[in-house]
């Protein structure tokens, strides 16, 4: 790893203040941040920013939860974020040693995360995290033509899965792994969507299958796991230049208001004035 600038020295020191203000929005703004600068730097991991950018989300979704766990959760997790920074200040560290601090967060946040239903009743199951995240795999490499249909929301449900069965069940370094480029596709799926151009369609599925097929292995080589993390991460930064950010709204939840005919509006407002003089008499 190359020696850090100072700019991205100031990126960590921002995500961490905004940690401990609680503001897990600009938390993730200072995450992006960080990533999009490691891009520009070009010799710089992308995995720190990708990490810290997850634990921001998490803990935005423990504070929306309002559950007097999230105090209890910064004072865990803090050490491991500050790991995360000493990793990005030792050149010498390779990068298993940092899927090795996500794994660590992961399992850490995983208590925080479950109810006590679900903390009485789950027990851990590495076999069964393996086993259903294989059949994940297999199901997103079946379907992954539909990841170019706008209405698709196919990473985002299979993540669901994933994130649902690690929590559940824990898992192991490969589960990290597979499940960071899962959600860095999804980053880069919100853009291609809405992409006209066949060209970067297929430069997409070529990401898709390049990332399957390298998951699909016995041994993950974590090396270019990372490449390809990191690839797909540039990918997404470069849109976020060209469309800012994309929001998705669901169109169900958004149905156009009925126009009402005159008379009926007339008919309408002649009734309700009638029932309000009924009950002031």
């Amino acid at each position: 790893m190359s020696e850090p600038s100072n700019v991205l020295f100031q990126d960590i020191d921002a995500i961490l203040r905004a940690f401990e203000k609680e503001d897990y929005n600009l938390m993730n703004i200072y995450s992006n941040r960080f990533i999009s600068n490691a891009v520009f730097h070009k010799k710089v991991s992308l995995l720190p920013g990708f990490i810290y950018k997850d634990i921001s989300m998490d803990f935005r979704r423990l504070k929306d939860l309002r559950t007097d766990t999230l105090s209890t959760a910064k004072v865990d997790c803090k050490p491991i974020l500050e790991k995360i920074r000493d990793y990005y200040l030792d050149s010498k560290k390779e990068s298993i040693d940092l899927w090795g601090v996500y794994l660590e967060y992961y399992l850490k946040i995983r208590d925080y995360m479950l109810n006590d239903i679900d903390k009485k009743v789950y027990k851990i199951d590495y076999n069964y995290t393996q086993h259903s995240y294989k059949w994940l795999l297999n199901f997103l490499d079946e379907n992954k033509n539909f990841l170019l249909n706008k209405k698709n929301r196919l990473l985002q449900g299979v993540l669901n899965e994933m994130d649902r069965i690690m929590r559940c069940h824990s898992g192991r370094l490969n589960n990290i792994v597979i499940i960071s480029l899962i959600k860095a596709l999804n980053f880069l799926n919100i853009y291609i969507q809405y992409e006209d151009s066949d060209k970067e369609k297929e430069k997409f599925l070529s990401l898709v299958n390049n990332v399957i097929n390298i998951l699909s292995k016995d041994k993950i080589d974590f090396e270019e796991c990372l490449k390809n993390l990191e690839n797909i991460l540039i990918e997404w930064r470069k849109y976020f230049i060209r469309f800012m950010d994309i929001v998705i709204v669901n169109e169900m939840q958004f149905e156009k208001p009925i126009e009402l005919p005159e008379e009926v509006k007339m008919k309408i407002s002649e009734s309700i004035s009638k029932t309000l003089g009924e009950e002031i008499t």
